[in-house]
């Protein structure tokens, strides 16, 4: 079965040909399906429901109309998801320039800590270096104060002799 050319241009629904003919052959099906129906209803219930080919188009334009609307919630709801995908992106960039940055920021705050150990250490060092000139100068003093008494002792006794 074809269409007639004037469907095209009244009707057009924007499909690829496959499902193009796909979707006209099930339509041409649902039409004779519902004339075989109607024939089936006459010799059982000997009642006549007329279906016109002003029935027909007013169908195919009622499938057109919903075919669009379907593909318009379709389109809202890819234009949605793609503007989330968008956004992961753009998060996933974020987060990736953010773990550059916390990398190098380690990499200096392990050589700040190395330098601060070092600069620790030294000052320790020094500071135990310190205390042992305090100690040798200590013990230098208590030399010297005996030293001082003894030269007082002799220069007393000395003293005394003269």
């Amino acid at each position: 079965y074809m269409s007639p050319n004037y469907f095209e241009s009244d009707y057009q629904i924007p499909m690829p040909l496959s499902y193009r003919n796909a979707i006209v052959s099930s339509l041409v099906f649902i039409h004779n399906t519902i004339k075989d129906a109607n024939i089936t209803l006459a010799r059982t219930q000997g009642r006549q429901n007329y279906f016109t080919p002003r029935h027909y188009l007013d169908f195919i334009s009622q499938f057109v109309n919903l075919s669009n609307e379907k593909r318009e919630e379709l389109e809202e709801q890819q234009l949605h998801l793609n503007k989330g995908l968008r956004n992961l992106k753009e998060t996933q960039e974020e987060v990736s320039k953010l773990q550059i940055l916390n990398q190098e920021k380690s990499k200096e705050l392990e050589i700040k800590n190395k330098e601060a150990n070092e600069k620790l250490k030294q000052m320790v060092d020094d500071q135990q270096k310190a205390e042992i000139k305090k100690k040798d100068s200590q013990e230098l003093k208590a030399k010297l104060e005996i030293q001082n008494e003894e030269i007082q002792i002799k220069t007393a006794g000395a003293m005394e002799k003269l």
